[in-house]
């Protein structure tokens, strides 16, 4: 195969800004049909579904960036995997089959079983949790509703190493496209059975139908329209067990380092969710998760620019190219910090009058959003600065995050047991365990590294904007 430069182009941006603003933010366009069809403890529950979801999700153990990155390296020549750090020798000039082939087996078998793992936890242990936090409202439809959303849970993890392959090869139009179709349809279900009074049934039939819409797009591009797919389909290629076994060793050395990281942002994400759900109940759950997931939606939309140059920073750091990598990092970090700030004051100002002029059953707390979008601006901040450490294949922010996470989780359920404080217990526990360590650390380890300061940072970032505006296409070259 010729070699396959990773080109990000605004057309690249634009359509992650789609496909990304409407997966991240498919809650927020359902949020009026929700808040208007929904029952206060259904949608508590709904929201209890959804952090599940992410939890399940973290049983990838961090392959997901891994394989990506890996991916990435194999564009740029790389022959072979570092346990730890990038090759030095015997980068090719062109990209290396065999070796894409090996990375590509290797994840499809290890997302068969993944995938099955949790399908048998999700309705063997999942079942009797859903029970027990619906209980003065449990019924037939929950309990289909909770199978249907455990179905595509699988389904969503079952193919998720597609996802992984358009990530580490750039191609993020489709990933886009493919975003859009499938949340849009998600939309028009939800819609349909929630007018009939289908209830939280609607809500996980709309989540299945989208994945399926999803991965069959992923699929057809992939075995159609991508070359590695097309000459996968018709090569002969042979991959021996031995060597899917040895390259998941090589890959599982810093995949379960990521998700060990993955596990502690989702602690921090999600876990007060199910722990306000149990101790406080599902209608207190339905407030805060409710500023949580607008604030979360706000979070990964302002880093979609980032997620987009991702892998053209991991390239750049590949061809050990820090002048480059640095600066596509400044741009996308400074757009992150803007975006991100704008939002949250748009939506402190006009939010409450929204939720009035939907007659919403669920109370939306101005200062309760304000301070847990403090913590997450925190939190996003440093985790966006220890990626682009993670780029060069290096975590050393792997135990940090999982120290943090325990004194995150057990500090909330202290609180929140032992004072009367209530929901703000689970709003302060992770912002002063955040500020103690991770908040600082890892901005200041990328700018030692790179010998930059921030405010040097903040003038490339602003500069590379202008640069950006002033091109015609390529946003990376």
């Amino acid at each position: 195969m010729q070699k396959n430069s990773i080109n990000i182009t605004k057309s690249d941006v634009i359509w992650n800004y789609l496909g990304y603003g409407l997966s991240f933010g498919i809650n927020i366009f359902l949020l009026p049909l929700v808040l208007h069809f929904l029952p206060e403890k259904e949608m508590g529950l709904w929201y209890v579904f959804m952090a599940i979801s992410s939890l399940i999700i973290l049983l990838d153990l961090g392959f997901t960036p891994q394989i990506s990155r890996t991916i990435t390296y194999v564009y740029s020549g790389a022959t072979n995997i570092e346990r730890e750090g990038i090759q030095d020798t015997d980068i090719k000039k062109g990209v290396d089959f065999k070796f894409l082939c090996k990375i590509i087996y290797t994840s499809k078998y290890m997302y068969i079983i993944i995938a099955t793992i949790a399908l048998f936890l999700l309705l063997t242990v999942g079942t009797p949790y859903i029970q027990y936090v619906s209980v003065d409202i449990y019924s037939m439809q929950i309990l289909v509703a909770w199978i249907i959303f455990s179905l595509a849970c699988f389904i969503n993890l079952f193919f998720s190493y597609y996802t992984s392959i358009f990530k580490g090869i750039g191609k993020f139009v489709i990933l886009s496209k493919a975003a859009v179709f499938s949340k849009l349809s998600q939309i028009c279900v939800a819609f349909v059975f929630l007018y009939f009074g289908f209830g939280i049934l609607a809500m996980s039939i709309s989540y299945f139908f989208s994945g399926i819409v999803y991965r069959c797009i992923l699929y057809y591009f992939f075995r159609y329209k991508i070359d590695i797919g097309k000459k996968l389909k018709e090569s002969s290629l042979t991959i021996k067990k031995s060597e899917i076994f040895e390259t998941f060793k090589t890959m599982s050395h810093n995949a379960w380092r990521d998700g060990l990281v993955t596990i502690s942002r989702y602690i921090f994400n999600q876990s007060n969710t199910l722990i306000c759900s149990a101790y406080l109940g599902l209608v207190e759950t339905a407030s805060y998760a409710l500023s949580v997931q607008i604030i979360t939606v706000i979070s990964y939309v302002s880093l979609i620019y980032y997620t987009t140059v991702q892998p053209a920073i991991t390239e750049a750091i590949f061809k050990k190219d820090k002048e480059k990598s640095i600066k596509i990092f400044s741009m996308a970090w400074v757009i992150f910090i803007l975006f991100f700030i704008i939002s949250v004051f748009l939506v402190a100002i006009c939010g409450k009058s929204i939720f009035v002029l939907i007659k919403s059953q669920t109370t939306f707390y101005v200062k309760m959003f304000v301070i847990v979008a403090i913590y997450t601006f925190l939190e996003a901040n440093h985790s966006l600065f220890a990626s682009y450490i993670s780029t060069s294949n290096r975590l050393p922010y792997t135990g940090a995050y999982v120290a943090s996470a325990i004194f995150s989780i057990v500090l909330s359920i202290i609180l929140v047991t032992q004072t009367h404080l209530g929901i703000w217990a689970l709003i302060i526990s992770p912002l002063i365990v955040q500020l103690f360590y991770n908040n600082w650390k890892w901005p200041y380890f990328v700018l030692k590294e790179n010998n930059i300061n921030l405010l040097r940072l903040i003038n490339l970032g602003y500069s590379e904007i202008t640069r950006y505006l002033n091109l015609n296409k390529k946003i990376i070259q």
